[in-house]
């Protein structure tokens, strides 16, 4: 289990980012993965953050029915979206997974006319339910249309990806925008070299396997024996958009290995994520699941009851944590009230008997009878004391 480091082509994730990542790669991710639970999403965009607003956020993140982006981009033009293709955008998004005929976590197509026809694209990683593939999708069209109203967009979540745009993407290979993800750590350099002649065979066999996909889904998952007694082994994922000819695949795949072997070499484990393709190995079992998750060994509703205890312990998550700031909020609303009230009592009281202490002398002199001598009590160093 480890952290993992980032390099963006669009932007840096800010210190919170990183810290929220680092805490989930070693913490949650593998928790989920045990527990069989769908990996929560991060929120990427740089935020001025104090401790309280860290709390509030983290909050917020749980709560939150569309969560961030693991990261995204927003390709500008030289003119503004028009209304009309914005139009189009939101219909053709609206029922881009309608299609039940669907099964297998690719989905495209467009919608409008001329220059404000709207071209979508959205693809599941190969270990995801249909439902959560459809579920993620979704949140991508709601978050993506809200922070980029652009042309172009494409948004990746840990389970999908969703491009958008007014030209057709259908076979063409699209390297950028793109970014990396590595762990710090590094092999050891003992091990080094076979390390990397391990993993130069698991990228082969993934490449190949992937690239010769059908239009349906061209995506791999292998694993290979490190050779290394330090790790059990080192496991594999590649993926391409299933529009594209093996050719195409094979090649933007060798280019993203290309690409972890220059920003990656020797650590243990980095993935490079493109619109077209993706490329990811790391030393532990990081997929949901083995099994195809969209073959009949693992059809839709076969996972039903796992999704329905999901959606119940996220709920009661929730629930819970709302519950409790909730009430301490209130508590500390109700602390701060009293305890207001307590000091304005006790001075209005304070006030009040120094203000009994006070006498004239008229009232002073009537009580002594005229300053009596029978009445006097003694000397004090103010005086005589009188009863």
């Amino acid at each position: 289990m480890f952290d993992y480091e980032k390099e963006q082509a669009e932007s840096s994730p800010d210190s919170l980012t990183q810290s929220l990542y680092t805490i989930q790669t070693l913490y949650l991710n593998p928790l989920c993965i045990l527990l069989s639970l769908p990996i929560p999403n991060i929120p990427q965009r740089n935020t001025m953050i104090t401790p309280s607003l860290s709390f509030l956020l983290l909050l917020f993140t749980v709560a939150s029915a569309v969560p961030s982006f693991l990261n995204y981009s927003c390709i500008t033009a030289n003119n503004p979206a028009s209304t009309t293709y914005l139009n189009n955008l939101n219909i053709l998004l609206t029922n881009l997974t309608s299609n039940t005929q669907i099964d297998y976590g690719f989905y495209t197509s467009f919608f409008g006319h001329n220059t404000d026809t709207a071209y979508a694209i959205g693809m599941c990683r190969g270990d995801v339910n249909l439902n959560d593939c459809r579920s993620c999708l979704n949140d991508s069209r709601l978050l993506l249309t809200q922070i980029c109203p652009n042309y172009q967009a494409v948004g990746w979540y840990e389970y999908c990806m969703l491009r958008y745009s007014n030209l057709s993407m259908l076979g063409r290979v699209a390297d950028h925008p793109q970014f990396s993800l590595w762990n710090p750590y590094f092999i050891s350099s003992k091990e080094f070299n076979q390390f990397n002649k391990s993993l130069n065979t698991l990228m082969d066999k993934l490449r190949i396997e992937a690239s010769g996909g059908d239009y349906r889904r061209k995506y791999a998952f292998q694993n290979v024996t490190s050779g290394i007694q330090s790790y059990k082994g080192i496991f594999g994922l590649a993926q391409c958009t299933p529009d594209l000819s093996r050719q195409q695949c094979d090649d933007c795949l060798f280019g993203a290995f290309s690409e972890i072997q220059g920003c990656c070499n020797g650590r243990r484990g980095a993935r490079v994520i493109k619109p077209s393709c993706n490329i990811r190995y790391e030393i532990y079992p990081f997929l949901t699941s083995t099994i195809d998750a969209f073959s009949p060994l693992n059809a839709p509703g076969k996972g039903s009851n796992t999704s329905r205890t999901t959606v119940i312990i996220v709920i009661i998550v929730v629930v819970a944590v709302a519950a409790a700031a909730a009430s301490i909020l209130v508590l500390s609303y109700v602390y701060v009230y009293l305890r207001k009230n307590f000091q304005t009592d006790e001075s209005n009281e304070e006030i009040i008997a120094d203000e009994s202490l006070q006498f004239t002398f008229d009232t002073i002199r009537v009580a002594t009878e005229d300053f009596s001598y029978s009445n006097k009590l003694g000397e004090g160093g103010f005086g005589s004391v009188y009863k």
